[in-house]
């Protein structure tokens, strides 16, 4: 646990305590207030706390003669690891730390199953087998004897927040009360959440905020930030280092795969490492994570592709548009069991729906994708972020996910609702284009369109090509290629090690099209490692 994270700790007497990691928030009607010491110390007074009423993302600790209590946020953004140990419960918010505490660790290949060949994990279990993890809305009570754990899914809202808007949700959530010496500081790229939350904050008077972004200054989202902070006369910060030396890669890349657990490709710790820096100027970070589910954008490719299948219910019909290809690392046999796990945990999570014919085919994908996207993807790196710079999301708060669904979902797609409010608020805005794919777009196009137009810029060379990833694996070759052909690779259980010696050896000999493979590979095996054998 670090200090930017905003942990708290109590203690009353020398058996009774407390302590908080990650930030919890009380929305107002105009602001919100992100919760002291104090106001967690009366919030855990409470025999049973009642959390159901904040936003934020935490993992609680509590402790008392006989007896440690564990509670986490909502939408499991901060998930805890537990496993029983000799003569009790051991317990960790990083994964890695918890698995070095095993006589025994090796990657559960069920849940890595939809982790690795899907969208992102759709089951609730741990990566690592013999670990818990504690998800949405979980407690876990533990004693010297035993160690129970329960949770609750996000569930859509049963009563209306009556005299509020999404709008006016928002506006607070993007308005806290900071201390004095605290500035807000918006990641902005060309897309068009962060577009949406900068229109918000430009509606906060007494709020002092600056943006920034990260990559290369080519780079069309790093290009329209700046283009934006200059035409509309914002405090700017880009941050764009070269390359660090390979022992510095080396660390940095190993700390980043313990937090992210290969959701993301090696090389995506270039353009994520530069919190620290935001930290030092002693700002709060806040981005557009998750806005899609408010333009009503994830799990479209089962809707518009495959709804036939996505009506049946059949688990063996829908899997096939869930599947997303990253390395075909896995030896056969790993992989006709994954398959056939993908689909039991699809059959599971359509048992644990609500009916679709009731709440519609739009708002059902919206709500998987709250059970399964935000805890299974959002929460790594939001555990990472934690560790470096105090940040939120504002679209990932329970307060505003419930004002949401009350909104037509003919009003929410095709980002038709943050256009509107955009044009209206704060029109000059609306002047720049946005950016999908690595090309720009006009900010007035649908959906669709905007596909289409993508892609015929990139069909005709239009398009920034991000050479970083070629970039980090030939910096780091030697460490690469050594471990590909490692004793400790080749007699893996898991890999079809010819085809990794193939694509590293091939990657290096000049076929520069496999990087994403070796890409995706690293990160699998660097983080495999940290598991088994720690960070060294």
């Amino acid at each position: 646990m670090c200090s930017s994270s905003l942990e708290f700790s109590s203690e009353q007497k020398s058996d009774t305590g407390w302590i908080v990691a990650g930030l919890g928030i009380h929305r107002q009607e105009e602001r919100c207030i992100f919760l002291s010491a104090g106001e967690w110390q009366t919030l855990l007074r409470e025999p049973q706390p009642h959390l159901d009423h904040l936003d934020g993302h935490f993992v609680i600790v509590r402790w008392q003669p006989g007896q440690i209590t564990c509670f986490t946020d909502q939408l499991g953004l901060r998930p805890l690891y537990l496993t029983e140990v000799d003569h009790g419960v051991a317990f960790s918010t990083r994964l890695d730390w918890i698995a070095q505490l095993m006589d025994f660790r090796d990657v559960d290949i069920d849940s890595l199953s939809s982790h690795w060949l899907t969208f992102h994990q759709l089951s609730s279990g741990s990566l690592v087998d013999g670990v818990k993890r504690l998800g949405p809305a979980g407690m876990a009570r533990c004693t010297s004897a035993s160690l129970c754990l329960e949770g609750h899914k996000w569930e859509l809202p049963h009563d209306e927040m009556r005299g509020m808007s999404l709008e006016s949700v928002l506006m607070a959530l993007v308005n806290p009360m900071l201390g004095r010496s605290q500035t807000l500081s918006l990641g902005v790229s060309g897309g068009m959440d962060s577009r949406f939350l900068l229109c918000l904050l430009r509606g906060c008077p007494h709020q002092t905020y600056h943006i920034h972004t990260f990559g290369h200054p080519d780079d069309p989202d790093v290009h329209l930030a700046k283009r934006i902070a200059k035409g509309e006369q914002l405090s700017y910060l880009h941050l764009h280092e070269s390359i660090p030396d390979v022992d510095q890669c080396l660390k940095a890349l190993k700390e980043y795969m313990a937090y992210n657990c290969a959701t993301e490709p090696a090389s995506s710790v270039l353009k994520m490492r530069y919190f620290p820096h935001i930290h030092e100027l002693d700002r709060v970070v806040i981005d557009g994570g998750f806005g899609e589910i408010a333009r009503r954008q994830y799990f479209n490719r089962l809707l518009r592709l495959g709804k036939q299948a996505f009506h049946s219910g059949d688990p063996r019909k829908i899997a096939p548009y869930f599947r997303v290809h990253r390395a075909k690392i896995f030896n056969e046999e790993i992989i006709r069991s994954m398959e056939s796990t993908i689909v039991q945990h699809i059959d599971y999570l359509w048992t644990q729906m609500p009916d679709m014919i009731q709440i519609g085919d739009e708002n059902f994908l919206d709500l998987l994708a709250i059970r399964t996207r935000f805890p299974n993807w959002g929460a790594y790196e939001q555990s990472r972020m934690d560790s470096m710079v105090l940040n939120y999301m504002p679209f990932a708060q329970p307060s505003f996910l419930r004002k949401m669904f009350q909104v037509p979902v003919q009003v929410r797609k095709n980002g038709r609702l943050f256009r509107e409010i955009i044009k209206r608020r704060s029109p000059s805005l609306a002047s720049y284009p946005l950016v999908k794919g690595g090309t720009t777009y006009p900010f007035g196009m649908s959906t669709l369109t905007s596909q289409l137009w993508t892609r015929l810029k990139k069909k005709v060379g239009i398009t920034f090509k991000n050479v970083m990833p070629v970039k980090f694996l030939h910096h780091l070759s030697e460490f690469v290629k050594d471990t590909a052909h490692s004793r400790e690779v080749k007699n893996s259980s898991l890999y079809d090690h010819s085809y990794i010696v193939k694509i590293v050896d091939q990657f290096y000999h000049g076929k520069l099209e496999l990087a994403t493979e070796v890409d995706w590979w690293l990160a699998f095996e660097v983080w495999r490692q940290g598991i088994v054998n720690g960070i060294k």
